[in-house]
């Protein structure tokens, strides 16, 4: 399906997602409260215990086994960093997780908030199109940055 915005005197098309399925209708029917529960109660556990010192959060398997740092190394000592507010101690821990915030809140607005019928145009820019190769690419750059130079706490 082509869209159309006229700018000027020129009409440009670009090229629309299917506008019906997000791929997360199960979270708009019977499993929307359970599982809105279970997310606060694990954002209460991160906010409450400290992952450097509790021992009951889950170490990095892929660290454990090889040593090597994940793109996800250091993201709940962030988060919990990040509850507190120590936006420096997150981003020491996991800089591309504090960056991706903003992009992840701008995502669930274009697919859950009505962000899909307003900005098509920003939601093809954001979300389709090449935007998960250009994140797939960020993400294994950044992993073989941290642990080629060890920029990161984690």
């Amino acid at each position: 399906m082509m869209a159309g915005v006229f700018q000027g005197h020129l009409l440009y098309f670009y090229p629309m997602e299917k506008q019906t399925s997000s791929g997360f209708e199960f979270l708009r029917g019977r499993w929307k409260w359970p599982l809105l529960i279970l997310g606060v109660i694990g954002l209460a556990v991160y906010f409450m215990f400290d992952p450097s010192t509790a021992t009951f959060f889950p170490p990095c398997p892929l660290r454990y086994a090889t040593g090597l740092k994940c793109p996800g190394c250091g993201s709940q000592r962030a988060i919990h960093q990040l509850f507190h507010g120590n936006i420096a101690g997150a981003f020491a821990y996991n800089p591309i997780l504090v960056i991706s915030i903003p992009y992840l809140l701008i995502g669930v607005y274009l697919d859950f908030m009505g962000g899909r019928i307003r900005f098509p145009r920003l939601r093809y820019y954001l979300l389709g199109g090449y935007a998960p190769v250009v994140w797939a690419v960020v993400v294994v750059l950044y992993t073989i940055a941290r642990n080629v130079w060890h920029f990161t706490a984690a």
